[in-house]
């Protein structure tokens, strides 16, 4: 069983957390904080949110347990890389947003992500509590639920 070990020699680490019904906004407060404190690589999948959630953004839809997060937490240089291949292709961020469940089915999609990402990184899984013992940086989420006040004024603007 030496040989699938040595393939990842030389490749990169990437911290993997999968979770299942996650709170969006815990997932976006874990997003925030390792884009902001951590040097290394993280992958998090979250199967579902069991609060239904509304994440104002580009795409502006309601997040519940059918939906399916991904995110990737890199180095810059693996940002940029990224990024510029999506530049050339010429697609924006609602290009990619589609019903998962018109292609495969979501536990394929998961099982093909960590696939794939363990072929460009070798792969640490870890659980939350990871997070608190790898960052000793203290941190203040600027993600948040929006007041009364500003849902009203952002109805307001997306009637104009």
């Amino acid at each position: 069983m030496l040989l699938p070990q040595t393939r990842n020699i030389g490749l990169p680490m990437m911290n993997l957390m999968r979770f299942k019904g996650l709170p969006i906004l815990q997932q976006l407060h874990i997003e925030e904080q390792l884009l902001r404190t951590s040097s290394e690589n993280w992958c998090i999948i979250n199967d579902g949110t069991n609060d239904p959630t509304i994440v104002m953004g580009v795409s502006g839809h309601i997040l519940d347990q059918s939906c399916l997060g991904v995110a990737l937490c890199t180095a810059k240089s693996f940002k940029e890389l990224v990024i510029s291949v999506f530049v050339k292709m010429a697609r924006g961020h609602l290009d990619f947003i589609c019903r998962l469940n018109d292609y495969m089915p979501r536990s394929t999609f998961i099982d093909k992500t960590v696939e794939a990402a363990g072929t460009q990184f070798s792969l640490r899984s870890l659980e939350l509590e990871a997070i608190e013992t790898c960052l000793e940086t203290e941190f203040r989420p600027s993600t948040r639920f929006l007041t009364s006040e500003e849902l009203e004024v952002a109805a307001a603007v997306a009637g104009q």
